[in-house]
């Protein structure tokens, strides 16, 4: 019998998503990292790309409706239970949300995520927190 198949939901903004600044569009399934860490586990996991441009960790955008991952992360768990790995892939967005807003602010919100994952009835077995790289 096969080993089955472990889900990973990939929970972030449009990095996650796929954009691309250079181009103005969405990158294809096999550029966007989601698609690479697909073609670099196998066939025994299956990716799932959870991606929104603008996205924050639990803040509102005055100029995007419904960006908040808090508001909306319970249901991309529910929807894609039973979840083995979470990768929360947020936080920059929160940077340019407000003026008022800091890093430590971010880092609240990926706190906060993490808690909402932990628990939630369908608690994805291992959360993963995905850290941008520098820059700027």
């Amino acid at each position: 019998m096969p080993s089955p198949v472990r889900n990973v939901v990939c929970f972030g903004d449009s990095n996650t998503w796929g954009y691309s600044a250079e181009h103005d569009a969405r990158l294809v399934w096999q550029q966007r990292w989601p698609g690479v860490l697909s073609r670099e586990l196998g066939d025994e996991w299956q990716i799932i790309e959870e991606g929104l441009n603008g996205r924050t960790t639990m803040f509102e955008v005055p100029e995007q409706a419904d960006r908040s991952g808090l508001r909306w992360l319970p249901i991309a768990l529910e929807t894609h239970m039973p979840i083995d790995v979470l990768v929360l892939a947020v936080g920059t967005n929160d940077l340019f949300a407000s003026p008022t807003l800091s890093a430590r602010d971010a880092v609240a919100g990926v706190a906060a995520l993490v808690d909402c994952a932990r628990a939630h009835e369908g608690a994805p077995r291992e959360v993963v927190v995905q850290i941008p790289p520098p820059f700027g």
